[in-house]
C-alpha cells in the first residue's frame, strides 16, 4: 500500500461536514450505515433485498456509482443523501428480503 493510499485509506475520521444539521438519532444512522459500509453488510442488505445500486442511488438522489463507493468504503457518504441512504439500509435490514424492490424503488 503506497503512502497515498495509507493517508486516504476509509473509514476517515468523522468530520462535521458529514454531520452537519443532524440530530443525534440521525448522526446515529449514518455511523451505523458506515460501519456497514466498512464490513460489507450494506452491499449484502441491498442485495439480499434485490435492489440495484442505481435504485438504490435514486432514492438516495445520487448516482449508483456513489453508492457502488459507498458500499465499497471508498467515499464517505455525507449530508442528506447520505442520511436518507442510512435509514433505507436500516429499513431494509429490518424487513424480509422477498419483496422489498418494488415498495422501495416507488418511494
Amino acid at each position: 500500500m503506497s503512502r497515498n493510499e495509507q493517508f486516504h485509506s476509509f473509514p476517515r475520521p468523522l468530520d462535521k461536514r458529514t454531520f452537519t444539521g443532524m440530530n443525534l438519532s440521525e448522526m446515529l444512522s449514518m455511523a451505523q450505515a458506515r460501519d456497514w459500509a466498512t464490513s460489507g453488510r450494506a452491499r449484502q442488505i441491498r442485495i439480499s433485498t434485490g435492489l440495484t445500486q442505481q435504485q438504490v442511488g435514486d432514492h438516495c438522489g445520487v448516482t449508483g456509482t456513489a453508492v457502488a463507493h459507498w458500499e465499497a468504503a471508498e467515499r464517505t457518504p455525507r449530508g442528506r443523501p447520505g442520511l436518507r441512504w442510512a435509514r433505507l439500509l436500516t429499513e431494509l435490514a429490518a424487513r424480509p428480503a422477498s419483496g422489498v424492490s418494488e415498495q422501495v424503488a416507488s418511494t
